[in-house]
């Protein structure tokens, strides 16, 4: 699958060009490595990719199918969520269908309302909840914090007593654990040391 491709791309500010004739295609399976040093504009880049800067000239096609998640180099964010629970914000779906099931479950137990109605939504939302990975989400969850480097005490801290190092590995984790198709990274490992570098590559 083709997830976004760049035409002739050109972004300037002032008097200072960027990049010009930037042309290049982003599919499925790709790892792309931009290089270059500071003030070079790869991260002004990833605002294009993103739709919140607007390209000088050329044109940037997205497929419908793409879901861009994306880390920023410095996290400016803050939340008044425990670690844990803010990592679970990126499952409220499956959130949502363990209620749903919760209170099926308990109508069926009460005999309340159309039983064969209700047997046939309570099959339907456990397919979806196993096709989500609802059995396997919180562990899958724990352990990518583990693996990044958080042990149990800091998977429950609150995210506001964080260092800025760790809030960047708890957004990291969110968008490895999101619906996204197509990650972009900046300088993603400035706050890893070697053995969560190796733990991403892995993942």
């Amino acid at each position: 699958m083709m997830y976004l491709t760049l035409s002739n791309i050109k972004k300037s500010f002032g008097a200072n060009t960027l990049f010009d004739h930037v042309s290049f295609s982003v599919s499925d399976h790709d790892k792309i490595g931009l290089v270059g040093v500071n003030g070079a504009g790869k991260s002004t880049l990833f605002q294009l990719l993103m739709d919140k800067l607007e390209a000088d000239e050329g044109e940037i096609f997205r497929n419908r199918e793409t879901r861009i998640g994306y880390l920023a180099q410095h996290v400016q964010f803050d939340s008044r969520n425990t670690v844990w629970d803010e990592l679970m914000g990126v499952f409220t779906p499956l959130h949502e269908l363990e209620a749903d099931l919760e209170r099926i479950a308990h109508q069926l137990e009460q005999g309340q309302g159309d039983i064969p109605a209700l047997i046939e939504q309570q099959y339907q939302k456990n397919q979806l909840f196993d096709q989500l990975g609802g059995h396997t989400y919180r562990n899958i969850a724990r352990a990518s914090l583990l693996g990044l480097g958080f042990d149990e005490r800091e998977i429950d801290m609150p995210f506001s007593h964080l260092s800025g190092g760790q809030r960047t590995k708890v957004m990291l984790c969110k968008i490895l654990l999101g619906q996204s198709n197509l990650l972009l990274l900046d300088e993603p490992t400035n706050h890893l040391d070697i053995d969560s570098v190796q733990w991403l590559e892995n993942f």
